[in-house]
């Protein structure tokens, strides 16, 4: 999608996703009244925070698919009260040990690239627009281009998550 099309996400979203949690759609559209009106740091820190609800849903999702509840106690332990870069580097770290995964389209060897890369620049762009202790360095090209791979990455993210709410977590 070209980046004067970025009005057309929030409804883009809803339709392919139609379970879509609507926090996720308000933080999008939040952002695209940011970017539009020169706010850099309003939809840098809006986008991450719509990405970071969509990783916790499926962090959320993952765990409980988890079948053993000892492992699911667990790890429920583990990732509660953590950070959020700290949560998902648990799950990566579950999900690779697990015995079953998604499949097709590259999912057991393309979490890095299909979630967690866009994952990690939504966060790190959102920490920089949100700590005063870090200088901001985001340009208007750089978030169009996030916002731009925004789609893709919550479609492939809710298919994950869709997987871990019909099939069950073997650790």
């Amino acid at each position: 999608m070209l980046p004067f099309e970025i009005e057309k996400f929030p409804e883009i979203l809803q339709e392919r996703i139609p379970n879509i949690d609507p926090i996720i759609i308000r933080f999008i559209k939040e952002a695209i009244i940011s970017i539009k009106a020169g706010s850099n740091l309003g939809c840098a820190f809006l986008l991450g925070g719509a990405s970071e609800k969509a990783i916790c849903l499926l962090i959320d999702t993952y765990t409980n698919a988890i079948k053993d509840e000892a492992l699911r106690d667990k790890f429920r332990a583990r990732v509660s009260g953590k950070f959020i870069s700290k949560v998902f580097d648990l799950f990566k770290n579950s999900y690779k040990s697990s015995k079953n995964k998604p499949h097709g389209m590259g999912w057991t060897n393309d979490l890095e690239i299909k979630i967690e890369q866009i994952f990690q620049f939504c966060r790190i762009c959102r920490n920089e627009s949100g700590h005063p202790h870090l200088p901001p360095n985001l340009d208007k090209g750089v978030l169009l281009a996030n916002m731009g791979q925004f789609v893709k990455y919550i479609e492939d993210l809710y298919e994950m998550l869709e997987y871990y709410k019909e099939n069950e977590v073997e650790l």
